[in-house]
This record gives structure tokens, sequence and C-alpha cells, in this order.
């Protein structure tokens, strides 16, 4: 139940910090993953483990933003409802912060399918 409860407020406090950052003409592209992640340790787990369609994951030295951009705009243009880290921030808080902003204040994720430009720091 406690559990249940701190991955609800870390949903609602991630959605604040998000208008919030963009209000104050800031990007909140990790920020309000890191905020998710303190109130809720495993909230990034729990969002990825219940969308439907997975995740593909884009790795490697060079060329991601550009190829999780074409795969994202491919799925898209299929029908599909993409959750998409556009901004870059490629790390823990702005993946976390990529799903939480797709989601619903349940936490259910409102895509089909994640597309992820991961960087391995």
């Amino acid at each position: 139940m406690l559990t249940a409860l701190r991955f609800r407020l870390a949903v609602i406090a991630a959605k604040l910090l998000v208008r919030l950052c963009r209000g104050f003409g800031r990007g909140g592209s990790s920020l309000p993953g890191r905020a998710a992640s303190l109130l809720s340790p495993g909230a990034l787990q729990r969002i990825a483990a219940v969308c439907p369609g997975g995740a593909v994951l884009v790795t490697g030295t060079n060329g991601k933003t550009t190829t999780a951009a074409m795969i994202a705009g491919m799925l898209g243009r299929a029908g599909y409802r993409v959750i998409h880290n556009a901004t870059g921030a490629n790390l823990t808080y702005g993946i976390t912060s990529a799903y939480l902003q797709d989601c619903d204040l349940r936490g259910r994720p409102r895509g089909d399918i994640g597309v992820l430009e991961v960087d391995e720091a």
C-alpha cells in the first residue's frame, strides 16, 4: 500500500515538475525523473513493465539520436503511440522522465511502445 502511494506521489510530483520547468523556460528532461526516483525508487521499472509493446533501446557511440528519431517516426506513422526521449536525456533520470510524461496520473503509459536513446554511463 505504501509503495503504491509513493509511486502515485512520484508520478504527480514529476508531472508538476515538468510543468514548472517548462514554465520557467527549462527543458524539464531529467529533474522530474530524478524526483520520481527519489520518491519511488522503482518508478521506471514499474511503468516500463506495463508498456504493452515493450521498448526499443538505441545505444552506441554515434548516431543514437538520429536512429531513435527515425524508429520513433516510423512506428508513429505505422499507428503506434510512441514514448520517446526526444530531448536527448538518455540516462536513467531522463528515461524515467520520458515515461512519466507519457503516462496518466495512475502511472499507466499512454504509449504502445518505448523508443529510447540510452547512454551506457
